[in-house]
């Protein structure tokens, strides 16, 4: 009972109601997190139905590696923010129905951060079905292609959410990835990019049987890939971040530039590669060493 009315009543209560159950204080629960920094607010929009304004705003929570336990409890725990995604329906101010796309679209995985508040006039009551409790209603035929734009653009970013997690979008097309996503007949398949320099300086210097076996262990590996086990991590959001220390990173990468000078191939060459290439372009400590490298070249 208390958490149904913190989440029917949260933003009277936000607004300084006050709603007491058995002498204790209700605290609101907001289903969109709107406070947290890392919560996206989408564009808000609006339509008119009869001359009557209805207004629809996204929002993406956060994913829940950036989410405290506060703020788990907020959502009604962990495992409801699946099942809670969609649409949420206010008539004046008042949450009468949430959690349902209204069959606009199905509920996902991917989709679970995705939330849109739509705030609703009285005077439509007899358009949305609302009954006589005010705590159901039905999605009008009239209205569904006005709302359609505003759950694709949730929805879409709620799976970038988890698409971009762990690489910035803004470095994609500049940086040598180390698995590559292919466009296949049916969908995509990933497969490790042969170009990164990692493998390069190996193409270069191995034996044609020893790039062979490099090769079938390669392939190997890309077929292994564990996609089904990936997807079910990255929902559960239990898939942890690898921050090496710099240091580690660094030697790693001395390592290979040891192999390169022992080699004879060009260092400088290697050494832009390397900046541009995952996971060394993630640390800019990294790349401000291998510009001084770069800059240095002539002591080698």
């Amino acid at each position: 009972m208390e958490n149904h009315i913190a989440l029917v009543f949260h933003r009277f209560i936000e607004e300084g109601l006050i709603i007491r159950l058995n002498g204790i204080k209700i605290a609101g629960r907001d289903p969109f997190l709107s406070s947290h920094p890392a919560t996206q607010k989408k564009r808000e929009s609006s339509f008119y139905i009869n001359q009557e304004k209805i207004t629809l705003k996204p929002y993406v929570l956060p994913h829940l590696s950036k989410l405290k336990q506060e703020d788990l409890d907020k959502l009604g725990g962990k495992e409801r923010i699946r099942s809670e995604q969609g649409f949420y329906v206010y008539r004046n101010k008042r949450l009468i129905i949430w959690g349902t796309w209204f069959r606009l679209e199905r509920k996902d995985e991917l989709n679970k951060l995705a939330r849109v508040r739509v705030d609703i006039p009285n005077s439509l009551d007899y358009m949305w079905a609302i009954d006589i409790k005010k705590s159901t209603a039905s999605l009008p035929d009239i209205i569904k292609k006005n709302m359609f734009n505003a759950v694709y653009e949730t929805v879409l970013n709620s799976e970038k959410v988890y698409t971009y997690r762990g690489r910035k979008e803004k470095n994609y097309k500049n940086i040598e990835v180390i698995w590559e996503k292919i466009k296949m007949r049916d969908g995509y398949r990933y497969a490790i990019n042969r170009k990164i320099p990692q493998l390069r300086l190996l193409l270069e210097t191995m034996e044609s049987e020893q790039l062979k076996l490099l090769d079938s262990v390669i392939k190997g590996i890309e077929e292994a890939f564990p996609v089904n086990a990936l997807y079910v991590d990255m929902a559960k959001g239990a898939i942890e971040e690898c921050n090496e220390e710099i240091e580690d990173v660094w030697d790693e990468l001395q390592i290979q530039m040891d192999y390169v000078k022992s080699k004879g191939l060009h260092i400088v060459e290697y050494y832009k590669a390397f900046m541009n290439t995952e996971p060394y372009c993630n640390y800019e400590e990294i790349k401000k060493r291998i510009q001084e490298e770069i800059e240095n070249n002539g002591r080698y």
